[in-house]
């Protein structure tokens, strides 16, 4: 009995979580619709962030789009985003070597940028993918340099 009660609420959460996943990414189309110039490109990068873990393929897709329109409005912090967006889909997909290949260029153009918040972001995201492999002493690295810019006032 308390097994059947247990995989019904499991169920019961497994359901909430996916349909509150539909309706942020419903909320997202529309508003990438609505949108234009460099609003529409953070707006699709806010979309590509939502299929992280619900559909790796389509993060891809749209964090190569939003890349390309990016680079050609020269909007690098929203460029930078995309292409974190794309290593981070990689890495949902167990694909590590080219989710560190996407993460590196888009800490790359990070540090050009200068926004210490969005550094910290990429070097902890380079870290996770580190740890991931077992790399923990290239992990721990990413990580220290991260808490030290943090650090720093």
């Amino acid at each position: 009995m308390k097994i059947r009660i247990f995989l019904l609420l499991l169920m019961i959460v497994i359901f909430l979580s996916v349909f509150a996943q539909t309706a942020e990414i419903d909320s997202l189309k529309a508003k990438v619709e609505k949108a234009t110039g460099r609003e529409k490109i953070d707006a699709v990068n806010l979309l590509s962030k939502a299929y992280w873990g619900v559909d790796p393929s389509q993060t891809l897709k749209i964090g190569k789009e939003t890349q390309k329109l990016a680079s050609e409005l020269n909007y690098k912090p929203a460029e930078a985003k995309a292409i974190s967006n794309i290593g981070i889909g990689y890495y949902y997909m167990n694909e590590y070597e080219k989710a560190l290949e996407y993460l590196e260029r888009s800490l790359k153009i990070r540090r050009k940028i200068g926004r210490k918040e969005d550094i910290i972001e990429g070097l902890n995201n380079i870290g996770i993918v580190y740890g991931d492999m077992n790399e923990h002493t290239l992990a721990l690295k990413y990580f220290l340099e991260s808490m030290e810019i943090e650090s720093e006032n």
